[in-house]
């Protein structure tokens, strides 16, 4: 797909933009100059209830986020996906943006809310608190700790180790 036919894009913002439609992609004159004053020169897509920006085009529903990595990158290899290094869902600026395997995808992803009470990585046994990695689908025991936050920094520690760039602890700069 030709996303550049149908879509500027914005570096400063990270935003697609619609372009003007000719008049003979529409049936009628009032429609394109409807379709283009609608929605020509302006930011396409909405957000949805997750936070990504979600474009509707010819029927189908894409992440803006994917058509933004096409346009500069070409295809998204199969078994792909698109990570944004920051964690905001919103922030679509190529910089932000990265191929990532589910696994790695995964690494980067923030916590929910309701997980407050043990920090990633972090467990409580028999009364110790204990932390453990995912490494390659297995599961790393880093041992015992007297508190939550000792545990806690054995995980932040083992992430950067095993995760690298994909781990939620790597120092991004904001794009």
């Amino acid at each position: 797909m030709n996303w550049h036919e149908y879509f500027s894009y914005d570096a400063t913002t990270g935003n697609l933009i619609w372009k003007e439609r000719p008049a003979e992609a529409f049936p009628s004159p009032w429609s394109c100059r409807a379709w283009n004053a609608r929605y020509g020169h302006k930011a396409a897509g909405f957000t949805t209830p997750d936070g990504y920006i979600l474009v509707q085009f010819r029927d189908k529903k894409t992440l803006a986020h994917r058509i933004i990595w096409e346009m500069h990158n070409g295809p998204i290899p199969e078994r792909m996906q698109i990570d944004h290094k920051d964690g905001a869902k919103a922030n679509n600026r190529l910089a932000n943006l990265r191929l990532a395997s589910n696994a790695q995808n995964a690494r980067n992803r923030r916590l929910r809310k309701s997980s407050a009470r043990f920090p990633r990585g972090v467990g409580l046994h028999k009364g110790s608190w204990t932390a453990f990695v995912h490494v390659d689908g297995q599961r790393k025991y880093l041992g015992c700790f007297a508190t939550k936050g000792l545990a806690a920094v054995a995980y932040a520690k083992a992430s950067l180790r095993y995760h690298g760039k994909f781990s939620s602890f790597y120092p991004h700069l904001p794009c």
